[in-house]
């Protein structure tokens, strides 16, 4: 079993704490505050506690490290880890820009190292499921598709909520259509704090005519996160925050008045999605490729496929939602 550092032990880095020593792996946690290192020592009392990262990288027992810094830092502090020999785990997004992904990509690369990306859903069993009935084509010929990820806070001020809630719905249409969008159009609005969005929709329009939308916002009275596949014979819906079964497939009900489409009572079907919490599925991924000198579901080709969407979509909200195309990689 890798020895593992977490770097970065606030809001989220905290879950990868508590995870990866469920799982037997974590040595150590690093974070500059005071403060958030010292609430560590009881719970942990076997992890070190180090406030900065050099004593991480320079700490020949520490094989791995879980990036869950700002996501402004994670470039840099990823590019020192793989440049030190270690594996990295890095949450979303890679980096800023798909150039300093690229590097991190040629890193691990150069120097045989694992590199996965937190693309967390991507490992939830529905998500799984529901790219399994795409794939299969059980939702039949594919008309379009959205996702929306809405709430009220937590507000940032590094980076704009395209960046901080959009790589979860890029990641998850990726994987769940099999594809990467060919173009893109975005707009987004500011409300609280001047130059981040907190507000973003965009369109996503593909090769094949397939279209798919998302909204992301952190201004919304109520949470909500779903994603909706529409094909001609079924449509499927994944509701993350349901109580119930978190997959739902309708038979796309219609009949032809002439040449007026009209719609029948839908007849919706849940599907049991069983297995490991996604946070536990994706850390054990992890160890288990840096056991197995693997490349990983979510590696940084992958999140190279994110990134490049993710900065055509800043490109239009910068051109006030001018069409952009997704460059190549």
């Amino acid at each position: 079993m890798a020895n593992l550092c977490v770097v970065g032990a606030g809001y989220w880095g905290k879950n990868l704490v508590r995870t990866f020593h469920e799982l037997g792996a974590l040595y150590a946690v690093c974070d500059v505050n005071p403060a958030t290192l010292r609430a560590f020592e009881e719970p942990y009392p076997e992890a070190r506690l180090l406030p900065d990262i050099g004593r991480a990288l320079g700490d020949g027992w520490i094989d791995a490290v879980a990036i869950a810094s700002p996501a402004v830092l994670h470039y840099e502090l990823a590019k020192q880890a793989l440049e030190a020999g270690k594996h990295v785990f890095c949450e979303k997004p890679l980096a800023l820009r798909v150039s300093e992904g690229r590097e991190l990509c040629e890193l691990a690369g150069r120097y045989g190292r694992v590199l996965q990306v937190g693309h967390l859903l991507e490992y939830h069993p529905a998500v799984e499921a529901l790219a399994a009935l795409v794939a299969r084509g059980e939702l039949g010929e594919l008309w379009y598709a959205y996702s929306n990820r809405l709430k009220f806070g937590k507000f940032r001020t590094e980076e704009n909520v395209l960046w901080s809630f959009a790589p979860h719905d890029i990641s998850i249409l990726n994987a769940v259509l099999g594809r990467v969008p060919a173009r893109v159009n975005a707009f987004s609005q500011t409300c609280l704090t001047g130059g981040v969005g907190d507000v973003a929709l965009a369109r996503f329009d593909y090769e094949d005519g397939l279209r798919a939308h998302i909204h992301v916002n952190w201004l919304n009275p109520f949470p909500e996160r779903k994603v909706a596949v529409v094909g001609s014979a079924r449509m499927a819906v994944f509701d993350d925050l349901a109580q119930g079964a978190q997959l739902q497939v309708f038979e796309t009900s219609l009949r032809r008045d002439g040449s007026l489409p009209v719609a029948l009572p839908l007849r919706g079907t849940a599907i049991d999605t069983p297995g490991d919490p996604p946070l536990l599925a994706e850390c054990r991924h992890f160890l288990d490729c840096v056991e197995r000198d693997a490349r990983p579901r979510t590696d940084g080709h992958s999140a190279l496929n994110v990134l490049r969407v993710l900065e055509a979509c800043q490109h239009s909200m910068d051109a006030d939602g001018s069409t952009v195309e997704v460059p190549e990689l």
